[in-house]
């Protein structure tokens, strides 16, 4: 039988799916990415250059010696929220038939 949908309707995968449920503390979303209030559109950040954090600096010394002094340039940056949003239309067929 030809479904004539835009999507592919399995009845035991979608069974799976609704069934499947995360277990609460396996979400790591919020401690990768955690929401920031920032209050305003515009804000500020600090940006450095690409070798900062990835070249060594030289830290050998004598026995008497004093160690090396290390500077960390950065630079400050602004920037803008955007706001982005997307619309599609769904025939109200497709509708009615994902609902059955």
């Amino acid at each position: 039988m030809s479904e004539n949908v835009p999507f592919h309707i399995d009845p035991v995968m979608t069974a799976a799916v609704v069934a499947y449920r995360n277990p609460a503390h396996s979400y790591i979303a919020n401690n990768l990415l955690p929401i920031v209030n920032v209050g305003m559109k515009k804000f500020s950040y600090r940006t450095y250059p690409i070798g900062t954090f990835f070249d060594a600096p030289d830290a050998t010394m004598g026995r008497t010696g004093e160690s090396n002094q290390v500077n960390i340039e950065s630079s400050a940056e602004t920037a803008e929220v955007l706001d982005y949003g997307l619309h599609d239309l769904v025939p109200a067929d497709d509708v009615s038939q994902a609902q059955n």
